[in-house]
C-alpha cells in the first residue's frame, strides 16, 4: 500500500511498512529544450536534465537524500506520481 508524504500520520505509515509516495510535477523548459521538476510534497525537491529518463534518475536519487536529511528516514520504499499530462512534454 501507498501512503502519500504529508498526509496526517504518513510517518508513522511509513515506519509501519507503507510505501511512500510524492507527487512530482514535470515542466519543460522550451528555450534550453530540458525538463525540470517540482514537487508540492516533498520540500526541496528540483532537478533539471535534457532527457525524462535522467529526470526520473535524477528524482529517485534526490527524494532519497531529502527524506534522510529533512526527516531522518532512511529510504526503503517510495514512489512518485506525475502530475502533468506526459503527451503535452514530448
Amino acid at each position: 500500500m501507498n501512503y502519500r508524504i504529508g498526509l496526517p500520520f504518513w510517518k508513522l505509515a511509513y515506519k509501519l511498512g507503507f510505501t511512500l509516495s510524492f507527487r512530482v510535477i514535470i515542466h519543460r523548459g522550451e528555450e534550453q529544450s530540458v525538463y525540470w521538476c517540482e514537487s508540492p510534497d516533498l520540500k526541496g525537491l528540483v532537478a533539471e536534465k535534457p532527457t525524462i529518463e535522467e529526470l526520473i534518475k535524477e528524482i529517485n536519487l534526490i527524494s532519497e537524500e531529502l527524506l534522510e536529511l529533512n526527516y531522518n528516514l532512511k529510504t526503503l520504499k517510495t514512489k512518485f506520481y506525475c502530475l502533468n499530462n506526459m503527451g503535452n512534454l514530448a
